[in-house]
């Protein structure tokens, strides 16, 4: 089983590869997983964010609660200096009522492994305690970096998503899945999140 929401606190690099660089407008999936609480869609776009032309607050990075348990804020810590600089470039991501996922970079560690670095933003109306998903990343050619992966956001390592604000989290990959990243176009990227379950805050 792979590793999920690693602590940034184990980062050296970031290799600011990104994976979508070509066009201005974002590529959203055109079916969205429907829960009791809104909809969750998947985000593309040559920031790796959202778009910047809706009508809605501006997002917050929010810190893991592993991280901030570690004493990692956004001044002290590199990663999240850079995001922070992302979602001030691009505000406005994410759809009203809705929880996006949006591919961003592959950061490295210092033991030569690698991860996928993705935001998932809640545009929800109510911040969101856990939420589980499967996550399908790849091309359409059916060349998948994750193929319906189990990913799970808990509260006990991210902390309690607020509404409008954005959250980094990572998935290990092999070197011939950051090969195939590394193709990734918003022409060929397939970017699905299936059988979603969302516990919100009260």
């Amino acid at each position: 089983m792979r590793k999920t929401v690693i602590s940034f606190f184990l980062i050296v690099t970031l290799g600011l590869v990104g994976c979508m660089q070509q066009e201005d407008e974002p590529v959203m999936n055109d079916e969205e997983t429907p829960t009791e609480e809104g909809t969750i869609s998947e985000g593309i776009n040559n920031s790796g964010v959202g778009d910047a032309s809706r009508q809605i607050e501006d997002l917050t990075l929010q810190i893991q609660k592993v991280d901030q348990e570690a004493g990692i804020t956004v001044e002290n810590n590199d990663l999240y200096s850079q995001l922070n600089e992302v979602i001030k470039a691009d505000p406005k991501a994410g759809l009203p009522n809705d929880f996006s996922v949006y591919p961003h970079d592959i950061v490295y560690f210092d033991d030569n492994s690698s991860s996928v670095l993705f935001i998932g933003v809640n545009r929800l109306d109510a911040p969101i305690r856990n939420i589980s998903f499967d996550l399908t990343f790849g091309n359409k050619s059916g060349e998948y970096i994750f193929d319906a992966e189990p990913v799970a956001l808990t509260e006990d390592f991210i902390g309690i998503l607020e509404k409008d604000s954005a959250v980094p989290f990572l998935i290990e990959i092999t070197p011939e899945e950051e090969a195939l990243f590394m193709e990734l176009t918003e022409d060929n990227v397939e970017l699905r999140l299936d059988n979603a379950n969302i516990d919100l805050v009260e």
